[in-house]
């Protein structure tokens, strides 16, 4: 994601069991203690498909970039590694289905590309980026891997000099530049920067104007680029990338300030607008913003921070929203808790392993400074009885099991010619007459996920013996 953001996020920690052996376990685990080396995951994250890489620096130790990776448990598959010596700051750590990409800044102004083995060991010398423009502190940049394009496309939002405005650049996977080209943006430009590549290699840059709008820029993999303003600028902006179009996430004032929410808008390729801005988040508290948005494919996760205010030292939460692209809400709740433990900072994306969602957060106290690694497994369900042909009269056991989510579960049934729902885990029903059934369960877990399943029964009369005379 782009510039490292200031937001606070409070969970309790809780490791969740799960329906079998072969379940998502939705879990928390402390991955470092202010007297640990490293101590303090600042970076982003990686999933190979297999592991999870963590770009880490160390508390007291200017410079020091570390490279840990763990499976999709949070065990430690591999130790923490020395990878760099003289960061500023980390930009993204990249997977591209063969190598990972370390993207960070340095305390000599400059941007540069590592490139890692799966293990995390440097592939060759890293590599300049852009080196005739210096990294002001202003600066906002973002860096995302395109498989369609087969390319690194990194954006920089330049605050000033004569390079000011917004470049993006597109790397081959040895870090040469395709091509390095600037955006006509009317006016100077502000952070915050969001970088998304549809499935096609379109690319689609969001980042705020001096006029105070949101605008996004739109490219294609041969460089040809077009700018259009969206709608009122924020300081937290999060984008991604679903089904060929762009999703975007932005904070929003309230009346009176400083209330905020989150408001949300869908544009296609063409820059053209298919779902007007509307809210997507209202606060528990007086405010919410941003952190992360990413696409499964199939739905949307939001990772946000929800607040009283955000201008006082008081408890936030760092919560995860799930929702389709209609809008319709999957879950909201804490990530992977559901309660607060002191503040915690969490500026950092999220990933999606193929079942679960993971995330770090940085409990930040007087007395401590511990990272955490976060997993979220969606609540799922499955209707394991009865068999799909059943008999008049014969007695039918529906049951079901369910993982993921936040245990406990509840399970309610619907059957058809009764009136409300049933309740319970495992259910006894007798057909009375030949038909078809759809039988629906829903299970709901303790954090109020709910999910649906449904299953049709075939009643056939039961079979009768021919009578000899």
């Amino acid at each position: 994601m782009g510039a490292i953001r200031k937001a606070a996020a409070g969970f309790l920690v809780i490791l969740a069991t799960a329906a079998s052996g072969q379940d998502c376990v939705s879990a928390v685990r402390l991955l470092s203690t202010r007297t640990s080396v490293p101590n303090l995951v600042a970076g982003p994250f990686s999933w190979s498909g297999s592991t999870l890489a963590v770009a880490k620096t160390q508390e007291g130790a200017p410079g020091a970039v570390w490279f840990g990776a763990y499976d999709e448990t949070l065990q430690t598959i591999i130790d923490d590694r020395l990878v760099a010596t003289d960061a500023r700051r980390i930009v993204a750590l990249l997977w591209n289905g063969s190598e990972h990409a370390l993207f960070y800044t340095t305390v000599n102004d400059a941007l540069f590309l590592q490139r890692l083995t799966l293990s995390g060991d440097p592939i060759g010398d890293r590599i300049a980026i852009t080196s005739d423009r210096t990294v002001y502190s202003g600066d906002d940049i973002d860096a995302v891997w395109s498989p369609a394009l087969n390319a690194y496309v990194v954006g920089r939002v330049i605050s000033q000099g004569q390079f000011r405005g917004l470049w993006l650049t597109l790397l081959e996977t040895n870090g040469t530049e395709r091509w390095d080209l600037p955006a006509f943006v009317p006016g100077s430009v502000r952070p915050s920067l969001e970088l998304a590549v549809t499935e096609s290699g379109i690319i689609g840059a969001f980042f705020n104007n001096a006029a105070g709008s949101l605008v996004f820029a739109r490219a294609d993999g041969d460089g040809n680029i077009t700018v259009r303003t969206m709608s009122p600028g924020s300081e937290f902006i999060a984008a991604t990338a679903h089904n060929g179009r762009f999703v975007v996430a932005r904070q929003s004032s309230l009346t009176p300030e400083p209330k905020s929410e989150i408001r949300w808008f869908i544009v296609d390729t063409n820059q053209q607008v298919v779902k007007a801005d509307a809210t997507l988040v209202e606060p528990i508290g007086d405010d919410a913003w941003p952190l992360s948005l990413i696409s499964n494919g199939e739905e949307l996760a939001l990772a946000y921070i929800d607040a009283p205010r955000r201008a006082q030292p008081v408890e936030r939460t760092y919560r995860l929203l799930r929702f389709t692209i209609d809008g319709t809400v999957i879950n909201n709740t804490g990530f992977a808790s559901e309660a607060a433990l002191g503040r915690a900072q969490s500026p950092y994306p999220i990933v999606w392993s193929g079942t679960s969602y993971l995330a770090a957060a940085v409990h930040s106290a007087p007395d401590r400074l511990n990272t955490y690694l976060l997993r979220h497994c969606p609540l799922r369900a499955r209707i394991v009885s009865p068999v799909r042909n059943v008999r008049v009269g014969q007695t039918v056991t529906f049951s079901a099991v369910a993982g993921g989510g936040v245990p406990e579960y509840q399970y309610s049934w619907t059957f058809p010619f009764e009136i409300g729902p049933k309740r319970g885990q495992t259910l006894d029903r007798v057909f009375d007459r030949t038909g078809t059934y759809v039988v629906t369960l829903e299970v709901t877990d303790f954090s109020g996920a709910k999910t649906q399943q449904t299953i049709t029964v075939e009643v056939i009369r039961p079979k009768t013996r021919a009578v000899r005379h």
